[in-house]
């Protein structure tokens, strides 16, 4: 898994991102997915004693855990976070001493959430992983994230955060976990907790999109209002519209197999007012007024200025950008076209102070992956004038 570049067109990206990433069509059994052996968790034959200290837990000694991953090597020993210290005394093969006193499973965990709130989702995070047979790491206090390895004898690929089913998680918060992955040369995993402690997993990654140049037309067609749509009744500006970077839809043809139809095409607000705003189309009454109009009833619908801009900006990156109402999403985008490829990704538009909880992350992961398709938030930022986007993606660690 590599981050991706921010100055690499999204044409690329959908390209580099897609190879070896594809859902493979295989159906899944939910009643069989949450079926796991811990068998394969690695085998620990002695119970370790280990010192309770204020930043976690020190085992003297301690190198068989490390061999297997555990802790932080310190003074001849072995420092281990709250969370690993809790899941070896829960396996039975961790005591832990204050002073004399045995300290319990109970009081190692409410020191936990007596600090952090989502320490018990950490640690069922942590279980999770290590009963696969994952190597994954705690972080101490100061960066309360969990390490996964992709390749065990390699440093860190991933930070893991977990969230609860419910949690609203800011895009503003997601999008700083991305600078951090950056910072750090890391990408970034969502760890994703219901209330029965059954985890979903999905990456995040940054797109970034490069405007580039786009071929024109010296037709000017005209377009008619029409209710909540524009209609292009010319058949021959409908099909050169069409032709051209498949604007709009042809009536009565669901998917047009051939670019020699002879019927009109609708616009959406959207299309039209791209279309009008460069002069390829002129809107019936031909002047100002009728413009303003389009801009007025359009802007009636939810979330439109941002939609919109997300549509210009995609589209000058010379993508084509359908409806993605089918899907339940604002945007289906595509690198060749309908009836030539399958678009690569379904885009969703967000405000810049939008949230967005685990349940709709895993309702439009599975819709995606359900057609093989990529699940892409755009997050705009009205007040810098920025569109930001990030794809998620289910995977199995």
């Amino acid at each position: 898994m590599t981050n991706s570049d921010p100055h690499v067109p999204l044409k690329v990206l959908i390209m580099s991102q897609c190879v070896g990433e594809e859902d493979d069509g295989e159906e899944i059994d939910d009643e069989v997915e949450g079926i796991e052996d811990e068998e394969d968790e690695e085998k620990i034959p002695e119970v370790h004693t280990a010192e309770l200290r204020q930043d976690g837990v020190f085992v003297a000694g301690g190198e068989p855990l490390a061999e297997l991953g555990y802790g932080f090597s310190e003074d001849g020993g072995l420092v281990l976070p709250d969370v690993s210290a809790l899941h070896l005394q829960r396996r039975g093969v961790l005591r832990i001493y204050d002073g004399q006193e045995e300290v319990s499973f109970d009081q190692i965990l409410h020191r936990g959430l007596g600090s952090d709130d989502l320490f018990f989702l950490r640690y069922l995070v942590y279980r999770d992983m290590r009963s696969k047979g994952r190597k994954i790491k705690a972080g101490m206090r100061k960066m309360p994230y969990l390490f996964f390895y992709e390749k065990p004898d390699r440093p860190s690929s991933h930070l893991v955060v977990s969230y609860s089913r419910n949690q609203r998680i800011p895009l503003g918060e997601l999008q700083d976990l991305l600078s951090l992955g950056a910072r750090f040369k890391k990408g970034i995993i969502l760890a994703l907790v219901d209330e029965e402690g059954e985890v979903s997993y999905y990456e995040i990654k940054k797109f970034a999109t490069r405007a580039v140049d786009l071929a024109g037309s010296d037709r000017v067609d005209i377009a008619e209002v029409v209710g909540p749509m524009l209609v292009v009744w010319d058949h021959e500006g409908a099909l050169s519209l069409y032709k051209e970077a498949y604007f709009g839809k042809p009536i009565g043809l669901r998917k047009p197999r051939a670019m020699n139809f002879s019927r009109p095409i609708t616009l959406s607000y959207i299309e039209a007012l791209y279309l009008a705003e460069r002069g390829r189309v002129r809107l019936e009454d031909l002047d100002q007024s009728a413009l303003k109009e389009l801009k007025q009833r359009a802007s009636e619908e939810e979330n439109f200025r941002e939609r919109y801009q997300v549509y210009r900006m995609l589209k000058e990156s010379g993508l084509i950008v359908k409806s993605g109402m089918k899907f339940g999403v604002d945007f289906a985008v595509y690198e060749y076209g309908p009836g030539i490829d399958h678009a690569p990704f379904l885009i969703h538009v967000y405000k810049s102070d939008a949230s967005i909880t685990p349940t709709e992350i895993v309702r439009a992961g599975r819709l995606a992956a359900s057609v093989k398709k990529k699940f892409v938030v755009a997050q705009v930022d009205q007040d810098r004038d920025l569109v930001l986007m990030l794809s998620f993606a289910r995977i199995k660690p």
